[in-house]
């Protein structure tokens, strides 16, 4: 199944702890979020905020999936051909890889940029400006887009 692993190699990683909404940015259409925040609570939150922004996927599974999952899959759902793929709609990433020294890898998230970059240097953060796509060694949350105002179809 998908949350059992098969054989010695194989790990299964939980996220429910990781399940904070850091912010919306009403003006800018964006939420901040953990991988492993749930969809309906997502959902209710863009809604709630005074950000009256819909959060263009909708599964049956609502209640319980996570949206890193969602992300993981590309999950399609009712809202698939009004408003594109859930991956057309996320801005930005930030995902720590899984080797010895935890490398930041940053995916269009501080900027729209078109290149990802990899934190391969922890020691000369200090030397960066506020206004550039630098990894840091402590990462702000990834973030959910709604283009809402972009693809009213």
């Amino acid at each position: 199944g998908g949350s059992v692993p098969h054989g010695d190699q194989e790990v299964v990683l939980s996220l429910e702890r990781m399940n904070s909404v850091q912010r919306i940015d009403p003006v800018a259409g964006v939420l901040y979020c953990q991988a492993g925040c749930g969809l309906e609570e997502l959902q209710s939150r863009a809604r709630d905020d005074d950000a009256n922004l819909l959060l263009p996927l909708d599964l049956g599974a609502k209640g319980t999936c996570q949206i890193g999952g969602n992300l993981s899959t590309n999950a399609g759902g009712q809202y698939y051909y009004r408003y594109g793929s859930l991956a057309a709609n996320v801005v930005g990433l930030q995902v720590v890889l899984p080797n010895e020294r935890g490398q930041v890898l940053n995916l269009n998230f501080a900027t729209r940029t078109t290149t990802p970059e990899v934190d391969d240097d922890e020691d000369d953060d200090d030397q960066h400006d506020d206004n550039t796509n630098h990894p840091t060694t402590t990462p702000p949350p990834p973030r959910v887009h709604s283009n809402l105002k972009d693809n009213t179809g």
